[in-house]
């Protein structure tokens, strides 16, 4: 158990607005705080605090500077446990930090809460990178939008539509739209009319995954129409013909290396245009 008390320049501070406000009673008992363990113990930390009447608040608990508002963790933990789910399992962070999964939750939503407002995540945005996710079942989907430059999440919003983009280009305003140059994105025709319309000036280009992903269908789908045309193919060779068409070069068994030496032999062949222009 660690004792703490608060400077006299954060007593009678509301810890939403930081206005200094008259007091309104005074616990008898001490309250406590959960800190980062120490030694694997449990850690408390400890502090007489009042509660106060704002007069936009109303009646909340003085501001400590090592809690967050409504907070019974301090922020080093908060911020420790919001880090750990960020990288780990939820089941995991439980286990670790020791806290219910509720807690969990809870915190994360405090650090992202206290976070959101102190950065302009859409501010000097020039390359961008729209597309959508899964993240529920039943066709629960999220747009999100991702800067290029910096390689983060600017934007996210529940939906896969025209009106759920264009909310972002909403927030975005006209003049910051104006400064984008580059938008990639997958062939999704809500995608592209709405870029088309909101900022005529950039140049669309298709997301690389959804190119290989594109081109190595159709490869496959030669490789199917022309297998049973094959001459100088064993049934050997026929079975590893896909995996040896489609995986890379580096990445090839030795007998997947003789299909694919054997397919580049007829260079006039069907399948062996289609596997050059593949690569």
């Amino acid at each position: 158990m660690v004792s703490l008390e608060p400077h006299a320049s954060v007593r009678s501070r509301c810890p939403h607005c930081e206005q200094r406000c008259p007091g309104y009673d005074r616990p008898n008992r001490p309250r406590q705080w959960r800190h980062l363990d120490m030694g694997g113990m449990r850690c408390f930390v400890q502090g007489s605090v009042s509660r106060i009447r704002c007069p936009e608040h109303g009646v909340v608990t003085e501001m400590v500077p090592w809690a967050r508002p409504a907070a019974n963790m301090t922020r080093a933990f908060d911020d420790n446990v919001a880090w750990l789910a960020a990288h780990s399992p939820a089941t995991s962070v439980c286990e670790y930090a020791r806290v219910a999964w509720r807690s969990v939750t809870r915190i994360v939503t405090r650090v992202v809460g206290d976070a959101v407002g102190r950065t302009d995540r859409l501010q000097g945005l020039r390359r961008l990178g729209i597309d959508e996710i899964a993240y529920r079942k039943g066709h629960r989907y999220l747009t999100v939008v991702v800067d290029h430059d910096t390689g983060r999440l600017v934007w996210a919003a529940e939906g896969h539509n025209e009106s759920t983009l264009n909310r972002f280009f909403d927030e975005l305003g006209e003049e910051r739209t104006a400064r984008l140059t580059h938008i990639s994105a997958d062939a999704a025709k809500w995608i592209a009319s709405t870029v088309r319309s909101r900022a005529p000036q950039v140049k669309q280009c298709m997301d690389p995954f959804h190119v290989i992903q594109w081109m190595t269908r159709a490869l496959d789908r030669v490789r199917s129409r022309v297998l049973s045309r094959l001459w100088g193919f064993t049934d050997r060779d026929r079975r590893q013909l896909r995996w040896a068409l489609l995986k890379n070069v580096e990445n090839l068994s030795p007998a997947q290396i003789s299909v694919r030496a054997k397919i580049l032999e007829d260079r006039n062949s069907e399948l062996c245009r289609s596997y050059v222009l593949k690569e």
